[in-house]
């Protein structure tokens, strides 16, 4: 839905004091609006397995284990993953005027918190970076790596 529809969708619930400290939606970068349910990890992975066009084992096969799947995902897709006072974002969301716009009029509308943090996701461009390095390849594990005498520190 979009950004009127949901503003409508939820005042009816709340009245005057709108959605106060809670607003667990997803913005895609069309600036469509998702409700996280039944969580914000679900409905990822379903918006991510269509825009992929991936079924839902396939798309955790692509997510390696050193991944947050949520992170990995946001940054993927290029979507906005918020919480009242908190966000996820990939990399370049304050460039789409879809994604701005939408969270502009979410903060403006006091569906979202005034102070709302966003942290920058950049899991699908790091794994893609340790793939072109071949840190997958390697056959040692954690613990190899972390035995040999220059990775110590790296390892506490």
């Amino acid at each position: 839905m979009n950004i009127d529809e949901f503003l409508k969708k939820h005042h009816w619930k709340y009245g005057e004091e709108r959605w106060i400290s809670y607003c667990e939606i997803i913005i895609t970068e069309d600036g469509e609006i998702h409700e996280a349910i039944p969580s914000h990890e679900r409905k990822l992975s379903k918006l991510c397995c269509k825009k992929l066009g991936v079924t839902y084992d396939e798309l955790l096969s692509l997510i390696k284990p050193d991944m947050a799947p949520v992170e990995w995902m946001v940054d993927r897709i290029k979507a906005v993953c918020l919480w009242y006072d908190y966000g996820i974002v990939y990399d370049g969301y304050a460039d789409n005027e879809n994604i701005t716009n939408a969270l502009a009029r979410l903060k403006a509308e006091k569906m979202i918190a005034p102070w709302t943090e966003y942290k920058i996701s950049r899991e699908y461009q790091l794994q893609m970076y340790r793939e072109s390095q071949g840190w997958y390849n390697k056959k040692e594990d954690y613990h190899e790596i972390c035995n040999k005498p220059d990775m110590e520190n790296f390892c506490q």
